[in-house]
């Protein structure tokens, strides 16, 4: 059931009568039901996987609670942990790591042995594992006591809006909330709507859009058959894409839980005005980012170490974030990327600011934008490896992206005359689409609040036109979608 299908928009209208009508006490009855009847749409045995999870969890967060002695706490985390990263290596890193090693044995001339097999990746998986992991871990840490309502604790691993690709939640804020009383709120369902609709217009009108021509030009460069221009607005395309797909998801998983009158964790916040990649990191898939932040990089040591150590504590930090992502090499070396553009960030930042300090107000200005363009310069070549899955085909694309730069209007228009863009409907409303992405996060960005949430401080014929604006949107996307069929979102293989 996809979030961009008439079937949820009924599942969700249906969830939500019943849920105001429901006495609060019954309330997370409901939603539990309705959070195991949404994931089993996919692969119904493999929710059984997630009531082991939540089971291992919820006994392992109580026996920590319970007990004083010391290594006894420590053993009970570890035996939590471990279930559920042993469950998220055999589904998500087996064959990865089975394939590498039939490879090494290859190489050592011992041929013929295959340790591969057939693993359904469960939808998700990397999701509510990291979430129950924080939930251990902070019981252990003594942040809050362990929940005794297994009930409560079911619906926290498994709500609905945020079950399948995030955002990754912490028991601190949407535990709380699940047990709290709540009541219909009609400012909650005018933001929460405006979100899911603009959610709908990203999915449909941009990232399913942008995946048809970035797919045709990555199905080329696979055949060897590709210009630098089209290298280039493959990186860019697929960029957009991506962030379009992703933080879509998360709109709408916000929109859905505040017609419920819960409010998830923000988990984008215009990235791609950032000025430098670890901005950018703070602003992109920002449950991620923290939950990798407090619970590997701070452990490490942080920043609180020598240089070397510092270095090292921030390159393993995203090499994990890069295998999180998927279970192959190009991933890791996606990670690693980012990585060490983070480690330069740390050498160029202070002397920028430095300068940026001495220049006066336009000079300073014409710099920052300077810095945003080259910081999304690089996180686009990044994305070469991500899209592609393959170290070779990756270089090979962004070693020919410098030849873009050569008559580069003559490139980009024959590129564009060859997607079918230039000059034509489908570019011209592309053109429209981005556009608006672009006023509302640079709204987002200037203000640092989700523009859909400020609406409600306008005056109400602004708001009624951009409200009915983005529904008719969002209704045109619904009924235009290609065959009537809703398209998955990128991150449900992760």
């Amino acid at each position: 059931m996809l979030f961009t299908s008439w079937q949820y928009l009924a599942f969700l209208a249906l969830i939500c009568a019943f849920y105001y009508l429901l006495p609060q006490k019954l309330r997370w009855v409901l939603l539990l039901a309705a959070s195991y009847y949404f994931y089993m749409q996919w692969n119904a045995p493999l929710v059984l996987l997630i009531m082991a999870s939540t089971l291992v969890s919820y006994g392992a967060a109580l026996l920590i609670s319970r007990t004083q002695s010391t290594a006894l706490r420590r053993l009970f985390l570890w035996l939590g942990a471990g279930f559920h990263l042993a469950a998220l290596f055999y589904f998500k890193y087996f064959n990865f790591f089975a394939r590498n090693l039939s490879t090494a044995l290859r190489l050592a001339g011992i041929s013929g042995l295959s340790f591969e097999r057939d693993i359904l990746l469960p939808v998700g998986i990397s999701f509510y594992t990291f979430q129950t992991l924080s939930y251990i871990v902070d019981v252990y840490r003594g942040k809050y006591p362990a929940q005794r309502h297994l009930g409560h604790y079911a619906l926290y691993v498994s709500f609905f809006p945020q079950l399948v690709a995030g955002p990754i939640e912490r028991a601190g804020n949407l535990l709380g909330q699940l047990r709290a009383p709540h009541t219909a709120r009609p400012e909650n369902f005018s933001c929460g709507l405006r979100m899911i609709c603009w959610g709908f217009v990203k999915k449909v009108w941009l990232a399913d859009v942008l995946a048809r021509y970035a797919d045709s030009i990555f199905s080329e460069a696979a055949l060897g058959n590709f210009t630098p221009m089209g290298a280039l607005l493959a990186a860019v395309m697929f960029a957009f894409q991506l962030y379009c797909d992703f933080s879509a998801y998360s709109d709408i998983a916000i929109g859905s839980a505040l017609l419920l009158d819960i409010r998830l964790t923000e988990n984008f916040r215009a990235p791609f005005f950032a000025r430098s990649t670890r901005e950018l990191w703070r602003r992109w898939h920002i449950t991620l980012s923290s939950w990798l932040t407090d619970y590997v990089y701070i452990p490490l040591g942080g920043s609180r170490v020598s240089l070397p150590r510092h270095i090292f504590n921030l390159l393993f930090t995203f090499l994990l974030s890069g295998l999180w992502h998927g279970a192959n090499w190009s991933f890791v070396f996606w990670g690693l990327w980012n990585g060490t553009l983070i480690v330069l960030d740390l050498a160029v930042i202070p002397s920028r600011e430095r300068l940026e300090r001495r220049l006066p107000v336009y000079p300073r200005r014409a710099l920052q934008a300077l810095e945003t363009a080259v910081t999304f310069a690089l996180f686009c070549a990044g994305m070469l490896f991500f899209r592609t899955q393959s170290l070779r085909l990756g270089a090979i694309m962004l070693a020919a992206v410098p030849g873009a730069f050569v008559h580069p209007a003559l490139q980009f228009r024959e590129a564009l005359t060859a997607l079918g863009l230039w000059a034509t409907p489908q570019g011209n409303w592309l053109a429209v689409c981005l556009a608006a992405l672009l006023i509302h996060d640079f709204l987002h960005w200037r203000t640092e609040r989700e523009p859909w949430t400020l609406l409600s401080r306008c005056r109400a014929p602004l708001r009624a036109v951009l409200s009915y604006a983005v529904a008719a949107a969002a209704l045109a996307a619904l009924l235009m979608q290609p065959d009537g069929v809703a398209v998955e979102f990128i991150y449900f293989q992760f």
